[in-house]
């Protein structure tokens, strides 16, 4: 099973990011996970580009 991350944890992976990895997103109202498969484009603390489990 893919790692469960959470934003703390990608701003500590800096460049250090690996695919795949499981996303926790933090919505109040409604609270996600999403599979990352790839990574396109990281910025560091700014930016993550990349393909996710189920996006065509």
């Amino acid at each position: 099973m893919t790692p469960l991350l959470t934003i703390a944890d990608l701003r500590r992976a800096g460049r250090d990011l690996a695919a795949p990895f499981r996303f926790a997103l933090e919505a109040v109202t409604l609270p996600q996970e999403m599979e990352i498969l790839e990574i396109h484009r990281l910025l560091p603390g700014k930016r993550l580009t990349a393909k996710r489990a189920g996006a065509a």
